[in-house]
């Protein structure tokens, strides 16, 4: 690559990023202006993610979520569709938010609508939320952003899983998604994450649980993927290491 096109390369991407930034505080902006209650917007989700709209959804092999039972999914199918999340707000603190997937719905506490917005937009405003927020929104607004469709979301999670100053479930459910999507295109790349995560496992200022939260990750890599670092941590000098790699 010759020095202009490597410049010209650079330019680009520095104008993606920033443009993506400004749609996310855009978005920002819309729901801080929004009336006080609640604020839904919705976005087109990433393929296999499927929901019934109102009170389930579904994304990748195994990720359920919501309050279903069997014979309520049974009767009620699981729909591709676009993603819709709700903002709920106490006047203009955030205190929960709600992610669907499937056939659109009117948020039933009324509120108000933004309609559609970018996916690359809508995953980087809800990430934002998770470093501006505490407890339970901060946690919850990780979901929504995993729905996007084409976002870019690796370099956003490593940058949540490596704050100590995050609480230790928003980080293990960010650890989760990092491993989940550590293959997207444009993104920090597989072998970006499993350093992330061989650091934390070998950091003694970390948590034990989210040592092994890091841990555990790695052993479920497909394709044999963690199989190289857990035969270094079975043979590391520091037993704790040892001992969790022998027993995951």
């Amino acid at each position: 690559m010759t020095h202009v096109v490597r410049k010209a390369a650079l330019v680009a991407c520095a104008l993606i990023t920033s443009s993506v930034a400004a749609g996310a505080q855009s978005l920002e902006r819309q729901v801080a202006s929004a009336p006080d209650g609640s604020v839904q917007f919705h976005f087109a989700a990433r393929d296999g993610a499927c929901g019934n709209g109102r009170t389930y959804l579904h994304v990748d092999d195994d990720g359920w979520y919501g309050s279903f039972n069997g014979d309520g999914m049974r009767g009620d199918p699981c729909q591709s569709g676009p993603a819709r999340v709700v903002i709920v707000r106490a006047g203009r603190e955030v205190v929960k938010i709600e992610a669907y997937a499937g056939p659109l719905f009117a948020d039933p506490v009324g509120g108000k609508d933004l309609g559609a917005v970018s996916g690359n937009e809508a995953a980087h405003y809800l990430l934002s939320l998770v470093t501006s927020l505490d407890g339970r929104p901060a946690r919850e607004a990780i979901l929504p952003a995993m729905l996007a469709d084409s976002a870019v979301v690796t370099p956003e999670l490593l940058k949540i899983v490596r704050d100590q100053a995050r609480s230790r479930e928003i980080r293990r459910t960010a650890i989760g998604w990092l491993a989940r999507r550590r293959t997207e295109a444009g993104g920090v790349g597989v072998a970006a994450v499993a350093q992330a995560l061989d650091k934390i496992v070998r950091d003694r200022t970390e948590s034990e649980p989210i040592r092994e939260q890091a841990l555990s990750t790695i052993s479920r890599f497909d394709g044999g993927e963690g199989i190289p670092t857990l035969l270094g941590f079975a043979a590391d000098a520091d037993q704790w290491i040892a001992k969790k790699a022998f027993a995951t």
